[in-house]
């Protein structure tokens, strides 16, 4: 059975790569749910979703320095630029869709699974998700 699972980030999003990758909605799941959906974990791992993703309005990188404020340890990194990408977007109802192929029997259980996720990137990308029986209505996003 076709299964969506709709994602909205709160605020922007500063992850790495866009769409994020279905293991980064894995580690979501396990960050909030520990071990209790393996059931569901094992299914998803199987499979490569669809992902459907809208474009975001605004893309730009932020370059930035962290300066050594402790003297006595040694920072391997300290004073070395780091560059931050952050994508902003429009007040769309969803951003990006897994559309994963679940038995129905696992629906309940996967729901109850992503409905526990609050993090789906960086720290900061915070998140709505949920899962939909059908794709979510709106503008019509890239698929992936």
């Amino acid at each position: 059975m076709k299964t969506f699972v709709a994602v909205k980030y709160v605020a922007d999003y500063r992850g790495a790569e866009y769409p994020p990758a279905p293991l980064k909605l894995l580690q979501a799941i396990i960050a909030s749910t520990k071990d209790r959906h393996m059931d569901v974990l094992k299914c998803l791992e199987a499979q490569t979703p669809v992902i459907h993703a809208v474009e975001p309005i605004a893309h730009y990188e932020v370059e930035r320095y962290v300066i050594n404020n402790d003297e006595r340890l040694a920072h391997n990194n300290s004073g070395t630029k780091k560059r931050e990408t952050v994508r902003v977007f429009s007040d769309e109802a969803t951003q990006v869709v897994y559309e994963y192929d679940l038995p129905e029997t696992l629906t309940p259980e996967f729901s109850a699974a992503i409905a526990e996720v609050h993090t789906l990137g960086r720290a900061g990308d915070w998140v709505f998700a949920a899962v939909r029986p059908e794709m979510p209505s709106g503008k019509a996003p890239s698929r992936y």
